[in-house]
């Protein structure tokens, strides 16, 4: 029997190591073949994506000869930044999905025929979009059993409002909350999932204090629908497209979705965008914690750091430093991938892919030995992430220098800037000559 589970544990952390070394990270970038698509891979469950702002224009692809063709100046930039203040509130990486074609080219938030207008490169470029929202809005619900989409654009209108789509219409949007409360407009939205809990008034959710739309209001940017503004009320309005109606909650699942059309004035410089998507973030907060009974950024954290970034090949030794929060009542495994220009094996010694938390262990030193060899091969770099898990927080990936001891030999100086610690660039040449900065 003790053979057997010797056996059955090894083959266990075989498995893991194996999968730890193929498993995507959060964070990695992951680019569509024709370098159109960029998915950044995420664990919180919260989607991003932004198809109208790109800029790419080869002559290779056809334009399109119909449809609508302005470009949503700025969302891109809106996206990332909105991605990164919610990384930094969460502890957690949304899912960010951005189209870089110019809407003269492919049209991302229409059906396939209006986007790409039969053109096969137009085709492979729209379908690899798409593709990477399904895979991020799918990872989401299977790792957490809910989720939130957001499908960024910009407009022109006059009003200058704020319009957050929900695929009901200016005429839906102005029946009473008693008839908007029907199960029927209910199913018609992309908050469908989030609008049929037990406890939620939908008209609330769409258009009360705590809604996105009054969340926004209430902190001084005019919005539709909220409170002040319960519908467009004859102005201009975009009630949410293709891409929304797809991934929000409209057509199934529990994955809720709206379509946020920004005018110029939250979306024009860093300035206006921080503090926008700051106060989006906060209402997300207060969703997922209402409605959802998660609070994203209370939960427990898996990072990775660096004890010791720099070792040089005469010897040297860097540190992974391994830390977890919250419940430790029980062991843990963590699973790391290691990438990068140097060669486990050959440049290095990686201290294994799988590592154990004992009960009540908070913190793991793993260190990494540097191999010599006589190679002039210039410095090269490990890449360390963590893989295979939910609770892995933003800081979840190091960069570790491995400093070639062979380049500085001969030189009468040579500093390498990489190795730079504090105020003091260390001279590899073995003359003792380092360098202040």
């Amino acid at each position: 029997m003790a053979c057997f589970l010797l056996h059955r544990l090894a083959a266990i952390t075989l498995t893991a190591a194996a999968a730890a070394a193929q498993s995507p990270a959060p964070g990695d970038t992951q680019w569509s073949p024709d370098r159109f698509v960029e998915y950044v891979l995420g664990n919180a469950p919260i989607v991003i994506s932004a198809g109208h702002g790109g800029s790419l224009q080869p002559g290779w692809i056809p334009d399109r000869t119909y449809g609508t063709f302005a470009k949503d100046t700025r969302t891109l930039e809106l996206a990332r930044e909105f991605a990164a203040h919610l990384e930094q509130r969460f502890a957690l990486r949304p899912h960010l999905v951005l189209f870089h074609l110019h809407r003269d080219k492919v049209d991302v938030n229409r059906d396939i025929v209006e986007g790409a207008q039969g053109q096969p490169l137009a085709i492979a470029a729209y379908q690899a979009f798409h593709q990477a929202i399904v895979t991020a809005r799918t990872t989401a619900q299977n790792q957490w059993g809910f989720g939130f989409y957001f499908d960024l654009h910009g407009h022109g209108h006059h009003e200058g409002w704020i319009e957050l789509g929900y695929t009901l219409t200016s005429s839906q949007l102005a029946l009473p909350d008693q008839t908007l409360a029907s199960p029927t407009y209910v199913a018609q939205s992309t908050i469908r999932s989030a609008g049929s809990l037990p406890s939620v008034w939908f008209p609330g959710l769409l258009r009360g204090p705590t809604s996105l739309g009054g969340h926004l209001q209430a902190g001084g940017w005019n919005s539709v629908p909220s409170p002040v503004n319960p519908h467009p009320n004859g102005g201009n309005y975009f009630n949410g497209g293709y891409n929304v109606a797809n991934y929000g909650s409209l057509l199934g699942g529990s994955v809720d979705g709206v379509q946020i059309e920004a005018p110029w004035s939250v979306r024009s410089s860093l300035a206006v965008r921080g503090p926008f998507a700051a106060r989006v973030g906060s209402w997300l907060d207060l969703f997922f914690s209402a409605l959802r009974n998660t609070s994203l950024a209370n939960g427990t954290r898996l990072t990775l750091m660096a004890g010791d970034r720099v070792a040089s090949e005469t010897g040297g030794t860097a540190e992974l430093v391994l830390r977890r929060s919250g419940d430790l009542s029980m062991a843990r495994i963590a699973l790391l991938r290691y990438t990068g220009t140097a060669t486990a094996g050959v440049d290095y010694v990686p201290p294994g892919s799988v590592h154990t938390f004992a009960v009540g262990q908070s913190e793991l030193r793993l260190p990494i030995r540097v191999l010599d060899d006589p190679l002039d091969e210039g410095d090269e770099v490990i890449e360390v992430a963590l893989v295979g898990s939910t609770d892995i927080g933003a800081q979840s990936r190091v960069e570790l220098l491995v400093r070639d001891d062979e380049r500085g030999e001969g030189a009468e100086l040579w500093l390498p800037l990489a190795t730079a610690t504090g105020t003091t660039t260390p001279d590899v040449s073995g003359r003792g000559r380092h360098g202040t900065l």
